[in-house]
């Protein structure tokens, strides 16, 4: 059993697509060797914002010691009302562990699964509603506990033992500016050649004017929509190529930045996001080679907040 601390941080987030991510993939071709969606869990419109935190029990990204004691800060509004809170937890292990606690309370997962990749490893996923917790305490210390991960040399020997959890805190507040948040939850990735994966957020809606009167629906005078990958199994010795609708977001982003094999990492779309009243965030990723090693990623979810000009 392990725990994980997280502390509430100032950190204000104008438009979110979280994305947890798990896969060692083989890209030789600009092919989409998967086209993946998530599915759309909860939308919240109105003066709203969101915070997203995490951490890992990973001591460094290659070994299987534990870190105990990891703490994230984050911190809401004092006046702001928590309108939904996500735990979301993920491992190394065939079996997913379903039931973790946060400050002591008992959780048990909402929805889970177990993807298998490398022969027979597998990687699981869960995540509950853990509003009622988080609206009593709201800013604070928060401690996940009670996390069962596989660190067998079948996982330590492949450098792919991981564990951790995530944190998605959506709150209103009448000093917020008006955004719609969309909360997206699954799982996608496997152990495949093929080119590059593609993760399909759907259901999101982008305004087509402006309505500013400065010519333009992106940048700072029109409609913010930001990204905030989560992804885990990330590291710096290996490398891939990330693209967000088409545009390219640079060499090995996906490296522990975060915390060893978890990186929360914001992207700014705003200029190339697509506009209409359904559409869709496309999220490409493709690994290469380095030495003998392929980058590993798992998706977990995607949150998706959208800011039209005020």
């Amino acid at each position: 059993m392990n725990t994980i601390v997280f502390r509430c941080a100032k950190s204000p987030i104008c438009v979110v697509s979280l994305l947890i991510l798990l896969a060692s993939v083989v890209c030789t071709t600009a092919a989409h060797a998967d086209n993946e969606g998530l599915s759309l869990i909860e939308t919240f419109s109105g003066r709203v914002d969101v915070k997203v935190v995490g951490t890992s029990f990973s001591q460094d990204e290659t070994s299987c010691k534990v870190a105990e004691g990891r703490s994230i800060q984050f911190e809401v509004p004092r006046e702001a009302k928590i309108e939904r809170a996500f735990l979301l937890w993920s491992g190394s292990g065939n079996k997913a562990d379903t039931a973790v606690t946060i400050d002591g309370v008992a959780v048990t997962a909402r929805s889970s699964s177990v993807l298998k990749w490398g022969g027979a490893r597998g990687f699981f996923q869960a995540h509950a509603d853990v509003t009622a917790i988080v609206a009593a305490k709201r800013s604070g210390v928060y401690t996940v506990g009670d996390l069962d991960w596989n660190r067998s040399l079948a996982y330590c020997g492949a450098k792919s033992a991981f564990g951790g959890a995530v944190l998605i805190v959506v709150y209103k507040g009448k000093d917020l500016p008006e955004r719609t948040v969309y909360v997206h939850l699954g799982q996608f990735g496997g152990w495949e050649a093929g080119g590059t994966h593609r993760i399909v957020v759907p259901g999101i809606k982008v305004p087509r004017d402006c309505g500013c009167n400065c010519g333009t629906c992106g940048g700072s005078c029109g409609t913010r929509v930001v990204i905030i990958l989560i992804i885990w199994e990330g590291d710096r010795y290996k490398g891939e190529h990330l693209w967000i609708n088409g545009q390219p977001f640079g060499d090995n982003t996906l490296n522990g930045s975060t915390a060893p094999n978890l990186d929360i990492d914001t992207y700014d779309i705003s200029d190339f996001a697509h506009r209409g009243e359904s559409t869709a965030v496309h999220v490409d990723v493709e690994t290469y080679r380095t030495g003998n090693a392929w980058e590993a990623f798992l998706n977990q979810g995607a949150v998706t907040v959208v800011t039209p000009c005020q």
